[in-house]
């Protein structure tokens, strides 16, 4: 299993497969194997073998919230966010502490239109590991998207203290400052994303709407 964890890590799918495979079905790797061959089936897009490989390790060991939380995710990439919401669910039953369990299940309540859960599940997310930065902007996203434009810009703010040289962060903290109506901090934070990502057309398109809302039309142009 390890040989066959190493080459996964290596980018090797084909002879990660084939070592996991190799693993006899009376070996207390077995299930491990299983998991390991769900994950190389979804990282290939292979869903129904990624799903079947899930199912194989939960029988071996029907609690683990691993195994759980391998066939959540692939529910989850089949559009079957109903499903993957019980199953990580359980998985988060069985490892409270797990942030990214708990990412993954946010991740499946916002896709299944359980808003006020997943933003729930975010904020658990960032106490139990502050600096997420997925879970910052998938948070700030929905509360943006929810009409709370101040608590999404607030979110996003502690998200750029943690990592202040992500561009893509200090553009969703353009967005939801502007939508905030704070013209100014909005275009800071436009032209640092800019600055951290050069070519970031939708930071110069939207830097320029700020810009002609306060009335700088030329530079806006």
């Amino acid at each position: 299993l390890d040989q066959a964890i190493a080459l996964y890590e290596s980018g090797d799918l084909a002879a990660a497969k084939t070592a996991a495979t190799a693993i006899p079905d009376d070996s207390s790797e077995r299930p491990d194997a299983h998991n390991l061959l769900a994950v190389i089936a979804q990282d290939e897009g292979e869903q129904a073998d990624a799903e079947r490989y899930a199912r194989a390790a939960l029988g071996l060991s029907p609690s683990n919230p691993l195994y759980l939380n391998t066939l959540g995710n692939g529910l989850l990439s089949q559009g079957r966010s109903d499903a993957a919401v019980r199953v990580l669910l359980d998985a988060h039953e069985a490892a409270p502490d797990q942030a990214d369990i708990l990412f993954n299940l946010a991740n499946a309540q916002k896709q299944e239109g359980l808003l006020e859960a997943a933003i729930d599940s975010y904020y658990s997310v960032l106490a139990l590991r502050p600096g997420y930065s997925g879970a910052y902007n998938n948070l700030a996203l929905i509360l943006k998207a929810t009409g709370d434009v101040e608590s999404a810009a607030a979110i996003l703010i502690e998200a750029v203290a943690h990592a202040p040289s992500s561009g893509g962060l200090r553009f969703n903290l353009g967005n939801a400052l502007h939508a905030a109506g704070r013209l100014s901090a909005a275009e800071s934070a436009y032209r640092k994303a800019i600055e951290l990502i050069p070519d970031h057309a939708d930071a110069y398109a939207n830097l320029g709407v700020v810009l002609a809302e306060a009335g700088l039309k030329p530079d806006a142009e």
